[in-house]
């Protein structure tokens, strides 16, 4: 079984190509956020790019924010992936990539794949914790992911206040603004 996976971050798209002994090719280039259709012609292109003539399995692709995965839908994304709110990628992908696409919340797809492959091995109950350019969170209950509501529940962790005297990302001292991966830079260079 073949399978290309692109992980499409607030920055960077990640994509790869994996096989049963590994990763056979990766790729990694900056998110195009001009538009939606823009993002979908970079996946097309990343595929063209890593594929060689072999057709994947499946396709796989995480994303930063609220998603409905049983629809694959991206309900709604902060800055800078504001223009793929409301969008439906599981009809657009399929026609740049040409195979049926799962679209899944890159916090739940990490929290997944720890639990089967990773430190979660075996594990029935789990909390997974990504840092990047935010921060996301999944919760693992009798070894099922948490999904429910609007596609919110479990995920939701860069936006907590945790220093009310602080006030950045538009909200008051949240973990986005503490611990994101633009504060842990800044601080990195302040002490260096």
């Amino acid at each position: 079984m073949t399978v290309l996976v692109f992980d499409i971050g607030g920055t960077r798209l990640n994509a790869g190509l994996a096989g049963p002994d590994g990763l056979w090719s990766h790729a990694i280039v900056p998110t195009d956020v001009s538009s939606a259709d823009a993002l979908v012609a970079l996946t097309a292109a990343l595929r063209r790019r890593l594929l060689h003539r072999v057709r994947p399995s499946a396709i796989g692709v995480s994303v930063k924010g609220i998603v409905d995965s049983l629809r694959g839908s991206v309900v709604e994304v902060n800055a800078p992936l504001e223009v793929v709110s409301g969008e439906l990628l599981t009809d657009q992908l399929p026609q740049a990539l040409g195979v049926p696409v799962c679209v899944e919340n890159d916090a739940r797809v990490c929290a997944l794949s720890e639990l089967r492959h990773g430190a979660g091995h075996g594990a029935e109950n789990l909390v997974g914790l990504t840092l990047g350019t935010g921060i996301g969170v999944e919760i693992v209950i009798d070894g099922r992911l948490c999904r429910r509501g609007r596609g919110a529940l479990g995920i939701l962790a860069g936006h907590l206040t945790v220093d009310v005297d602080r006030r950045a990302c538009g909200s008051i001292g949240d973990t986005a603004a503490l611990v994101g991966a633009a504060e842990l830079a800044a601080r990195a260079c302040e002490t260096a």
